[in-house]
């Protein structure tokens, strides 16, 4: 049983952490696209 709901925790955590990171990599990509537009315009 503990086995299991460790699991089931690490799971839970792991699929959270990947969201924010997921995120977090959007948005810094996003952030770099948009820089690199404004240098290739000027």
């Amino acid at each position: 049983m503990t086995t299991t709901s460790t699991k089931k925790a690490a799971v839970i955590l792991g699929s959270d952490n990947y969201f924010h990171w997921e995120f977090a990599m959007r948005m810094t990509l996003a952030r770099k696209g948009r820089l690199e537009d404004g240098d290739q315009e000027e």
